[in-house]
């Protein structure tokens, strides 16, 4: 079995905090794209749960607590923008309204991205250095 390296979040003025305990959601049509993701979140440490789409997204963040979101824009059924707008609005026990939800996009959603309430863009292809540096933005 292999054992998944440790990576632990800090910041100046908080305790650093376990990845391990996070749970993140990456929402993608594309399964290649979703595997690559996952597979960096998980070599950080952090727990990842996918959706193959903005519908899927929402119904799975209804019902679990998501610590951020990591959220594709154009996909059939239901867009990153809908899912967006959908989560901003709930009232469940679940994800809160106010998680961080990234964009993650090959092309420029910063106008699209303020109107629906993401949080910030992850350009595509993911490097690594600025995965790291989005959750260290974002996670508590």
């Amino acid at each position: 079995m292999v054992e998944r390296p440790s990576f632990t979040l800090s910041r100046a003025d908080q305790e650093p905090m376990d990845a391990g305990q996070l749970w993140i959601l990456v929402v993608d049509d594309n399964p290649i794209n979703r595997t690559v993701l996952c597979g960096l979140l998980s070599q950080l440490g952090f727990n990842a749960d996918c959706a193959v789409d903005g519908l899927a997204a929402v119904a799975k963040a209804s019902v679990t607590c998501y610590s951020l979101v990591f959220m594709d824009c154009q996909m059939p059924v239901m867009d990153g923008y809908q899912a967006t707008q959908c989560i901003r609005q709930f009232t469940s026990e679940a994800t809160s309204p106010n998680v961080p939800i990234i964009a993650v996009t090959a092309g420029n959603v910063d106008e699209s991205q303020a109107r629906c309430g993401m949080n910030e863009c992850l350009p595509k292809p993911i490097q690594l250095m600025e995965l790291e540096s989005v959750l260290n933005r974002h996670l508590p």
